[in-house]
């Protein structure tokens, strides 16, 4: 299945859709991702929201991205055939780190979103994390078990994260407000 779906990915490039696609999976890489999701903890908490709120971006997204980056170390899979590629990677394959820490700040977003009139930003958040997972598909350095692996290992470990969060929160709701 992996390789039927990287030779599809590969067939269906175009020309003027690949400076796109290459900048979004360029631009949208996990550091840049862990850092945006700090600036975005440090500012929350600057404005007064508590830590068991303002904290789940940047533990969610760079915790995400180090289990990644810990499995891809452990499971140590070789990437497809690097004549496909249209992006340099130093790293092993399995999972798309891209794919986690992506689908990490959509569930972010999805957390911060719900029961609010902005939930469409929930679903903006989800088309951008799809968009990045699925381009990594589209520049040759991954198979789509590493995607999927990689959005799982995202959404799980945000999850776990967000009710880690809420369990301190309500076991100790002064330890973790602003200046308690």
């Amino acid at each position: 299945m992996d390789q039927a779906v990287y030779e599809l990915w590969v067939s269906m490039r175009h020309h003027t859709l690949t400076p796109v696609i290459v900048m979004l999976t360029t631009v949208c890489r996990p550091l840049f991702l862990s850092a945006a999701s700090l600036i975005a903890s440090i500012v929350l908490f600057v404005r007064g929201v508590p830590f068991a709120r303002a904290g789940l971006p940047a533990l969610a997204v760079i915790g995400t991205s180090i289990v990644a980056e810990l499995v891809k170390v452990l499971i140590q899979r070789p990437r497809p055939p690097e004549d496909g590629w249209l992006v340099e990677v130093s790293t092993f394959s399995f999972p798309s780190g891209h794919a986690a820490a992506a689908t990490a700040c959509a569930v972010v977003v999805w957390i911060g979103m719900r029961g609010t009139a902005h939930r469409w930003v929930s679903v903006v958040a989800g088309v951008l994390a799809l968009g990045i997972a699925t381009s990594r598909l589209y520049v040759g350095v991954h198979w789509l078990s590493d995607v999927i692996a990689g959005a799982l290992i995202g959404a799980t470990f945000t999850l776990i994260t967000a009710a880690v969060l809420r369990k301190i929160s309500t076991r100790h709701p002064t330890d973790v407000q602003k200046g308690g």
